[in-house]
């Protein structure tokens, strides 16, 4: 469910963790009836009208893509790295 990334655009967490500050009421709106619903197809088509919005408004620029590249030895284990995250030494476990 995508709720937590929407969240990122909800005019009311301007300043929080809506760090572009981006405040549109028809995306505001179809937050809030999103909320309502459970999760699935019709919150999923509000979700959709709500890319929309953003894709016409641009509130946020983006300039670089992060590439990562990694080396383990052989004797590495457990390493499982998050496509977002930079926690993957959680999950390290060395037997030499």
């Amino acid at each position: 469910d995508g709720e937590n990334f929407m969240q990122l655009l909800y005019g009311r967490n301007a300043g929080d963790s809506n760090a572009a500050d981006f405040k549109n009421a028809d995306y505001d709106r179809l937050f809030e009836a999103s909320l309502k619903l459970p999760h699935g197809a019709e919150r999923n088509q509000l979700y959709d009208a709500m890319n929309k919005i953003v894709v016409a408004q641009q509130p946020w620029i983006f300039g670089d893509i992060r590439m990562r590249s990694t080396l383990a030895h052989s004797y590495v284990k457990g390493l499982k790295l998050h496509p977002l995250l930079n926690t993957s030494w959680r999950y390290l476990d060395l037997q030499k």
